[in-house]
């Protein structure tokens, strides 16, 4: 999308710039730009479909009504979105030891964020309804995503261990929870900006933005965040309240789920840290 477009888009929206606008085009994220406009920076996203959107909409509204950390919803419209800037460092990019205090106050923010209850599963279809009122839609929506990289080309020899794993025990597991939750639903350290004052700030929520708060720690706790980041979020996260017998089994299920998507995804875009994720989910099938 050229200059032109995103101005036009911000004509129509009523939003404000100035006449030295400035739209830088982030290379990691081909659909993500940043909108420099004086003191009112903006990220504009652009999404493949509308149930995206609409889910980054509701998580935001959600979220920040509720005062959890993120960034301030500024439009939605169709297949796009525009939230405000927040200046500051991924805490990818720190250093370990900050690494660590900033998964405390991410753990910390993430239980608070799990109080927040919702109406379904999944993502939004609507104002006020979700895809699915099961449980078991998130748990299939990542084996689906698993077995379609498989599918097209990914080596399969992980997913015999994971049928072994996940039979009808764990699926009834799964759809003991009942009560959905707001989730970040990609809790990674890429998408956890501090800024100047030490405070995290969420942003990029994944499409399943609720469920089952044992997913988001599970997908915390997977090989895509360093050791220091886990052990911070984990620690931030039991402190007001350890996980029971049935969370902890729930959550030790998703962690191993969510560490085979990741390994998968890896191998299927030939990414860097593919050995690494594979490893790590290995290892988690060997100890299960």
């Amino acid at each position: 999308m050229d200059l032109i477009k995103i101005k036009e888009i911000l004509d129509r929206a009523s939003i404000h710039y100035s006449e030295n606008l400035v739209i830088i085009k982030k290379q990691d994220n081909p659909e993500v730009y940043k909108i420099e406009s004086g003191k009112n920076n903006l990220v504009f996203k652009i999404f493949s479909d509308r149930s995206q959107s609409l889910a980054a909409e509701k998580f935001y509204d959600f979220a920040g009504k509720n005062g959890i950390s993120v960034s301030k919803l500024i439009l939605m419209k169709e297949t796009w979105i525009l939230i405000a800037w927040l200046d500051g460092e991924l805490v990818k990019n720190l250093d370990k030891s900050h690494q660590y205090e900033s998964g405390i106050k991410v753990g910390e923010e993430l239980h608070k964020m799990h109080k927040i209850l919702m109406s379904g599963f999944g993502w939004p279809i609507d104002a006020k309804n979700f895809i699915s009122k099961y449980s078991d839609f998130n748990f299939n929506f990542f084996i689906n995503k698993i077995n379609d990289f498989i599918r097209d080309g990914c080596d399969p020899y992980l997913r015999d261990e994971m049928n072994k794993i996940f039979g009808n025990e764990s699926l009834r597991e799964i759809l003991s929870f009942k009560g959905p939750v707001l989730l970040h639903g990609d809790l990674a350290s890429t998408n956890i900006i501090v800024d100047k004052k030490g405070k995290c700030w969420f942003f990029d929520p994944g499409e399943i933005i609720s469920g089952d708060p044992m997913m988001d720690l599970g997908y915390s706790q997977t090989s895509q965040n360093s050791f220091e980041f886990r052990k911070g979020v984990w620690e931030g996260y039991v402190s007001e309240k350890k996980l029971s017998s049935e969370e902890e089994i729930r959550f030790k299920k998703w962690k191993l789920l969510l560490q085979c998507y990741i390994a998968y995804r890896a191998m299927f875009l030939n990414g860097k840290r593919a050995a690494e994720h594979v490893s790590f989910a290995e290892e988690l099938i060997k100890n299960f």
